[in-house]
């Protein structure tokens, strides 16, 4: 597709949503144009200063009982003090489209325009159609089809994406899931992957979910992820994962270089095992115990353990927490031991929250033993439809001398029920 498509096709979304606006009182329902504008000072790495407005606007329209809706959202950013490393300019519109629920117990929803699709293996944003139908309580489908916008950066003339999800359902027991999904960039195959994924709770204290996924342009698996959580005790929670990646298969399509293949070693591999302990002590107080074993077949292998307590003290509106965690790797990068604090405290309309990571390396490197970030926010809920925040970030590590990121965010709500 064309630039000058691309922008046409902006444009059409931006005629439809004022037309549609116009109208809306008509059969509407609830009405909600929210603005949130960011403004963000960053002293980076590098010792540059940027300056970055960002402002994003939201509009959605649900009428018809919720059957008929209109969802759009955009955002334009001006990098006020540029440097050669950034754009003076940006802006995207994330999603305008229009979604009907045929039937009044939404058991087939259709939608037309920019969206976003997950459905199995398919996590995309397209210009296109997509709908998911649930003909029987014990069985589904879901399919979708149109341009993605993935395959941008070489235009998106001759780029098309479909594919689709068939679900089949046993009560409330169990679901599995079989899924397709084909890409063609410039006309040319660009991806095509099979996927299935299962969910299942065949007792009531034990819950098993995961899922698989494969390439079929190098004809190899791309991953495989399964967790399991099991609830012996009422306080007590236990989940163990298994995850296999294949970088190759996973990342044969791409469109940044830092995700090549080569870039992480060609052959290169992950295995993935954890396990997780969580025990609600009390209302206010929980503990938990974690450990993950890495096995990569180039990079070598790390154990990452350690314990958290976690307070929460809904009364007072004030919650926190510490963790100490060891990551004991092959490379002096991956041997360290980690230390977090944070808070958050809640006063009416004001919130307050501050957070410290903090790494000692087994070993100088860079010439330093020590990493560490911190981070403090405020936010103050002026009136039901406007909040305003602010955020500042401090970070220190073996890499970069500092950095620091200055944040405001403010947030307004112009929406109206009918």
């Amino acid at each position: 597709m064309s630039k000058n498509w691309a922008k046409t096709l902006s444009l059409f979304y931006g005629i439809f949503v004022l037309s549609f606006a116009s109208y809306s009182d008509a059969f509407a329902t609830e009405i909600d144009l929210i603005s949130t504008t960011y403004l963000q000072l960053r002293d980076d790495a590098r010792k540059n200063t940027l300056f970055t407005l960002r402002q994003s606007l939201d509009f959605h329209v649900i009428g018809y009982d919720g059957r008929l809706s209109l969802y759009s959202s955009g955002w334009y950013r001006l990098e006020l003090d540029a440097t050669e490393n950034g754009d003076t300019k940006n802006n995207e519109l994330l999603y305008a489209y229009l979604s009907y629920s045929v039937f009044p117990d939404r058991t087939l929803i259709m939608n037309l325009g920019r969206h976003f699709v997950f459905e199995g293996l398919a996590s995309e944003q397209i210009d296109g159609a997509s709908m998911r139908w649930e003909i029987w309580p014990m069985i589904g489908v879901s399919a979708f089809g149109g341009v993605p916008l993935e395959t941008e950066f070489d235009d998106r003339e001759s780029d098309y994406i479909f594919g689709g999800r068939l679900f089949l359902r046993l009560r409330q027991r169990a679901e599995v899931g079989f899924s397709y999904l084909k890409e063609d960039n410039d006309a040319s195959s660009y991806r095509e992957e099979i996927g299935i994924d299962v969910w299942t709770r065949p007792l009531k204290w034990l819950e098993l979910q995961g899922e698989s996924r494969w390439n079929n342009r190098t004809s190899g698996w791309i991953e495989h992820s399964y967790t399991s959580n099991v609830f012996p005790l009422e306080k007590l929670i236990l989940s163990t994962s298994v995850a296999y990646t294949n970088y190759d298969d996973a990342f044969s399509p791409t469109t940044l270089s830092a995700f090549f293949p080569q870039f992480l070693g060609s052959g290169e591999e992950l295995t993935k095992v954890g396990a997780v302990a969580e025990y609600t002590f009390n209302d206010w107080l929980s503990a938990v115990a974690d450990y993950t074993r890495y096995e990569y077949d180039i990079q070598g292998s790390a154990n990452f353990f350690g314990v958290a307590l976690k307070g929460y003290f809904s009364d007072q509106g004030f919650a926190t927490g510490a963790a100490l965690h060891r990551m004991d790797g092959d490379t002096k990068r991956l041997r360290y031991l980690r230390v977090r604090l944070y808070a958050t405290k809640t006063f009416e309309a004001l919130e307050v929250s501050f957070d410290v990571v903090h790494l000692y390396y087994d070993k100088s490197f860079s010439g330093t033993n020590h990493a560490y970030s911190f981070s403090t926010a405020l936010s103050y809920q002026f009136t039901s439809s406007l909040l305003a925040s602010t955020s500042v970030y401090y970070s220190k590590n073996p890499d970069f001398d500092q950095e620091v990121i200055t944040f405001l965010k403010i947030v307004y709500n112009f929406g109206k029920e009918i």
